[in-house]
């Protein structure tokens, strides 16, 4: 009999501004909660927030002039969807009181955020592709130009080399067409073949990441002439490095620019570390490229038999000279400086990306990061096994498989870049126990991402059988996140059995429920089996 009168003596809300489970048609101004008694806040008592977990009020909050109310000072002109305002006050008896209203802003309360359309499987192809194309033309072209101007200028006046730069800026080329078209049909919502429309396509060139785009396709236009220029000698050999180099670098900052590095934390750092990232990838691929062109036979002088020591005669084909003990030597250094670079600034963005651990398994962002290093591991054992002996023959037989691991690493690559990242994506269904009296609530909860989800609770009396109850109350709360409660709502689970004729059921199922932030969340559990029999319990989980 003392526990109803103590409880009693707690402060009750009695009305608020919205009113609880509401639609209004204007985003209010504040939002003001009445309760039975006077009360006392604390530092930040109360907040609104979204289901996506934004916080939408002014973080201003005050007692009205009776002392019973608190008003929370709201953002203007709210987005239509469904907020929730959660307290934590003191009333008169000195306990702390929490709880929590939803109301609906030009929407039904408790309706979640409306998900973004899927992408047609059509831009998606085509974003992978255009990514594909735009890293084998730059490999093609600033790899290739770069480390043949380097180490054996003379190539770039071979007919394969001109011609291997040509087609790789032409793939270049289509690779920028081919990233308008993708964010004009991504704007429109439409796929590839509507987007070729003028005003679609127009739309693709507005925006702050057209000008990535425009900056980008500049830089390739420009780099024609400029190989054109190096490969027929037009330029100093020095002059034309520079250039290529520079238009290559630029390239390559708008990669970064344009993808994972240039949203999240540490942006400051992760832009300048991915672009390194691609600059070593380039060189690294494009010096494979020119060796692999080097070392392809040339009908117009092959001289097999001439060829009787590790290195070849005056007698034998005049291209296989280029790669002599000493360029070998001075690739191999070159390389290694590439693969360090490939290696530091990789860890750097799977640690940036994937997180927790368990992601880089648990999502596909995470599976394709690790066959990229599988597949980045062949190349450099395949590298080592060349480095143990510079030699002509082990040349030949290495530097043809890593150049196809290395198309494979672009390949994978276009997809890694078009999936969003582990870190926004990280959420696995948990099923955990909450205890009772005699037996355990059961609880699944379908995703643990923040955002909407599902909670099941199945009723279990200990012994393999279900047990029924009248309803079942919820709240979630997070010390983490500064949410004292918010209420979860329940119903009977319709594939219960035990629903049909009766008010009872063993399995229930949240209705509209969503964990809009991340952290450490305690799910409260209040089992109503009777007018005299009510047990509460309680289950905590983790949201990403």
């Amino acid at each position: 009999m003392a526990t109803p009168g103590l409880a009693g003596a707690h402060a009750t809300l009695v009305s608020s501004v919205p009113t609880d489970d509401s639609r209004v048609a204007v985003s209010p101004s504040q939002v003001v909660l009445t309760f039975d008694e006077n009360i006392s806040v604390g530092a930040d008592p109360a907040r609104v927030i979204s289901t996506q977990g934004d916080r939408v009020d002014t973080g201003a909050s005050h007692l009205t002039a009776a002392g019973n109310a608190l008003a929370i000072q709201m953002r203007p002109d709210l987005p239509a969807g469904s907020y929730s305002a959660t307290w934590r006050v003191i009333s008169a008896d000195t306990h702390v009181v929490t709880g929590s209203i939803v109301f609906g802003v030009r929407a039904d309360p408790g309706t979640p955020a409306p998900a973004a359309p899927p992408v047609a499987a059509s831009v998606t192809a085509l974003d992978r592709g255009s990514q594909a194309l735009l890293y084998a033309g730059l490999v093609g072209t600033v790899g290739l130009a770069v480390v043949s101007l380097m180490l054996y200028p003379r190539t770039l006046a071979l007919k394969r080399f001109r011609w291997t730069v040509a087609q790789s800026w032409v793939l270049a080329v289509l690779a920028c067409a081919g990233t308008v078209l993708v964010r004009a049909a991504e704007r429109a919502d439409v796929g590839v073949s509507q987007a070729i429309s003028g005003s679609v396509l127009s739309s693709g060139l507005d925006g702050g990441d057209a000008t990535v785009m425009l900056v980008r396709a500049a830089l390739v236009v420009a780099l024609g002439p400029v190989l054109f220029a190096a490969a027929r000698r037009r330029v100093p050999h020095a002059w034309g490095g520079t250039l290529i180099g520079a238009c290559g670098l630029g390239i390559a900052v708008t990669i970064a620019a344009d993808g994972h590095a240039s949203v999240g934390d540490l942006v400051w750092l992760a832009m300048p570390v991915t672009t390194l990232h691609v600059v070593a990838m380039t060189l690294w691929l494009g010096g494979l490229l020119s060796m692999v062109l080097i070392l392809l036979p040339d009908k117009h002088s092959r001289n097999p038999a001439a060829v009787t020591s590790e290195w070849p005669t005056p007698a034998s084909p005049p291209t296989p000279e280029l790669l002599t003990p000493a360029v070998l030597h001075r690739w191999s250094r070159w390389a290694f400086a590439m693969v360090v670079v490939l290696v530091l600034s990789g860890e750097f963005q799977a640690w940036r990306q994937i997180w927790p651990v368990q992601a880089l398994w648990d999502t596909t962002y995470g599976v394709v990061v690790l066959v990229k290093s599988a597949l980045v591991l062949a190349m450099l054992g395949l590298a080592a096994y060349a480095r143990r002996r510079l030699g002509l023959s082990r040349v030949r037989r290495s530097v043809p498989l890593e150049m196809a691991c290395g198309i494979a690493v672009l390949v994978v690559t276009s997809v890694l870049v078009t999936e969003p990242p582990a870190r926004t994506t990280y959420g696995p269904p948990v099923q955990v126990a909450a205890p009772l009296d005699d037996g355990s609530a059961q609880v699944s909860v379908s995703t643990t991402r923040r955002g909407p989800t599902v909670v099941d609770v199945a009723l279990d009396g200990g012994r393999g059988g279900p047990i029924a109850a009248r309803s079942l109350r919820a709240t979630l709360s997070s010390e983490s996140a500064g949410i004292p409660s918010l209420v979860l709502k329940f119903v009977p689970d319709q594939s219960d059995t035990t629903v049909t004729g009766s008010l009872r059921a063993a399995r229930w199922r949240s209705v509209a429920a969503s964990v809009p932030v991340a952290g450490a969340w305690t799910l409260t559990l209040t089992v109503q089996f009777s007018d005299s029999d009510a047990q509460v319990t309680t289950v905590g989980f983790v949201v990403w």
